[in-house]
């Protein structure tokens, strides 16, 4: 009896390299995929396909009227007639621009958060500029042809309805850079508030509602309210219809008033004040939404890579039983998790560092040891690559919520969030089936962590728990935390931290001044 042996162990990857613009290009055109439902099953092809075959099919109709009326009527009947032209269909389909930038926009976002997959991009060479920047550019460009494909079908529509195709051309052509450019404005406005909601949440129904709710509410109540108010007052009101902030602009662009904003006061503002006033509600939301993904690097120290090798007396010593096949939380004091991380490394498991090491004046948790030893490590672990599929094992440091933070003093404490782990049902695709959760002394579930654990356990992991001091190994569960699963659960966990200008952990207690005020 004879047989063959194959081998189908992992190999180099031998390719070009392509770098940070190859990752970005993949995210991108991911986005577009996503936005759009392709390579998925048919339900997720609904909603957008809906939108765009409905935005379409208005210009159409509104092309096939007006041929008709000037086939009937002769040349010129459309224009007599006061049918819609290119101006008047962004009013009419902003509605629906902006549904559909609602329901479809956050499926890019939400659903890497829901399942944490956003950190696993990031070990790439992508930054989270770069991944935001590509999914904003991705679902800018799925907007932009479901603001400008019905406008073309219009103009080609009122141009070939028309009894002389050539001379209405002739009349109209400056119409087309006309309703390019409004589109790009309102697919730039929509895109822009649809992914900054989604930005906050891991629950796309949540921000599709939120967004839905926000459009329809300013609606009537800005309508009623300026007609109230009568003057500057009332005009500025009306300014607050959400929906009309790039209609109005798009009036400015065709130089005439579209039957949706013809009733509504601001319309008699100036136009830079209207034009200003839109690019305040895209590039302010549009700041924010960059802002939350392009943090601090996490260790703004220069130079902390040591050549000076590791005491291995202070490894700490691993239980034998350990499976090389469960993901690792290691939740230790400051060098000392980063010295159980080198040892876990050692054993074939890839350190995953999720420290806060932001260090400034009268720190409240001092991190520059663990920088150091993160630095002398670091040389280690690089040398001795982990494989390819090697395990996660994720280095938090125990101290991160500890101290008091007074004034004068860095307070750079911080949590963990479920967003910063993958979730419990991308680990089993990869073959991960437990979680082990390394510590000093009995064994305890930190509030922040039990988020985490809770989520895995629900979704199939077995959870264990060892004392390194001991090596006693036992089973845990995980009851529900406070606010589990909350839209807001983020926002009330950082309240009592100290972020700094754009989103990152760590900023200085302002202290009082003689005079009664604060600096800092």
């Amino acid at each position: 009896m004879t047989g063959t042996v194959f081998d189908i162990g992992y190999q180099n990857y031998t390719g070009t390299r392509e770098g940070r613009s190859r990752s970005r290009k993949a995210v991108y055109k991911d986005g577009i995929r996503t936005a759009l439902g392709l390579g998925r099953g048919a339900r997720a092809k609904i909603l957008p396909w809906f939108f765009l075959f409905a935005l379409s099919a208005i210009a159409l109709v509104m092309a096939l009227i007006a041929g008709a009326v000037e086939r009937i009527g002769g040349p010129g009947s459309a224009a007599k007639a006061n049918l819609p032209t290119h101006s008047d269909y962004n009013g009419i389909a902003s509605i629906i621009i902006f549904v559909f930038a609602a329901l479809v926009g956050p499926e890019l976002l939400c659903r890497d958060k829901r399942d944490g997959v956003i950190n696993l991009y990031l070990v790439r060479p992508l930054t989270g500029s770069d991944y935001i920047v590509a999914r904003w550019a991705a679902f800018m460009s799925v907007m932009t042809v479901a603001a400008l494909l019905p406008q073309i079908i219009l103009f080609l529509g009122l141009c070939g309805g028309d009894p002389l195709p050539a001379e209405y051309f002739t009349k109209h052509w400056l119409d087309i850079p006309r309703f390019l450019l409004a589109g790009v404005a309102m697919a730039a406005y929509a895109t822009t508030l649809s992914m900054l909601t989604a930005s906050f949440t891991s629950r796309r129904a949540y921000a599709a509602v939120f967004l839905v709710g926000l459009f329809v509410i300013t609606t009537p109540f800005t309508i009623g309210l300026a007609q109230e108010v009568e003057g500057a007052g009332g005009q500025w009101i009306s300014m607050f219809n959400l929906t009309n902030i790039p209609v109005h602009v798009n009036d400015v662009i065709f130089g005439e008033v579209s039957e949706i904003t013809s009733e509504a006061p601001a319309r008699l503002l100036a136009a830079w004040v209207r034009v200003s006033w839109y690019f305040a509600w895209t590039l302010i939301p549009a700041g924010v939404l960059w802002s939350n993904w392009a943090k601090p690097a996490p260790f703004a120290q220069t130079g902390i890579l040591i050549d000076e090798p590791l005491d291995d007396s202070l490894l700490p010593r691993l239980p034998g039983t350990l499976d090389s096949r469960s993901a690792i939380i290691v939740d230790l004091d400051g060098a000392d998790a980063v010295y159980a991380g080198v040892a876990l490394a050692d054993r074939g498991f890839h350190p995953v560092p999720l420290f806060n090491g932001t260090q400034g004046p009268s720190p409240v948790v001092d991190v520059a040891p663990l920088v150091e030893t993160l630095g002398r490590g670091a040389r280690r672990v690089r040398d001795n690559r982990p494989m390819p599929n090697a395990a996660p094992a994720f280095l938090l440091d125990a101290r991160r919520q500890s101290g008091t933070a007074r004034p004068g003093m860095y307070d750079n404490r911080w949590v963990t969030l479920p967003q910063d782990f993958p979730s419990g049902t991308l680990l089993a695709s990869r073959g991960i089936r437990s979680a082990m959760l390394l510590q000093r002394g009995p064994a305890h579930v930190p509030e922040d962590l039990a988020h985490v654990l809770r989520r895995w356990q629900e979704q199939g992991l077995r959870l264990t728990t060892v004392d390194l001091d001991t090596g006693n190994q036992s089973n845990i569960k995980v009851s529900r935390p406070s606010w589990f699963r909350l839209a807001w659960y983020a926002a009330v966990t950082v309240m009592g931290l100290r972020r700094s200008n754009v989103g990152g952990f760590g900023s200085t207690v302002p202290e009082e001044t003689s005079r009664g005020g604060y600096y800092g």
